[in-house]
């Protein structure tokens, strides 16, 4: 385990330049590496083994920009709002074309890793 400490502190560096991540362990009193770590495992597992992949490529591609979009509206930042605005027209557009070719889509293996 010592081996690993002097990495576990290189990324715990880089994730302390993310305010959410100072938030949520300032909140939680979860480190912020084990946090960040615990939800990229559960991700990867669940998409790889698709298990509740389609839910959880869905919660992705929503919450991080909704929270995003409401931060820069909040701030009144129009250029990322803008960028924000594009990003949701897309996945709408994106989510409208699964709809119509899901059946064929399902046979794709690894269809949710690479969305």
């Amino acid at each position: 385990m010592d081996q690993i400490q002097p990495y576990l502190q290189q990324f715990d560096n880089y994730l302390g330049k993310f305010r959410t991540l100072n938030r949520i362990e300032k909140a939680t009193g979860v480190p912020k590496t084990h946090f960040t770590l615990a939800i990229y495992f559960l991700t990867s597992v669940s998409v790889f083994f698709n298990v509740y992949a389609g839910l959880t490529t869905a919660l992705l591609a929503v919450i991080y920009p909704t929270y995003r979009a409401f931060e820069a509206s909040h701030h009144n930042d129009v250029d990322a709002l803008k960028v924000w605005a594009t990003y949701f027209w897309f996945l709408a557009m994106l989510g409208l074309v699964e709809l119509r070719v899901h059946t064929i889509l399902e046979y794709f293996p690894f269809f949710y890793v690479v969305k």
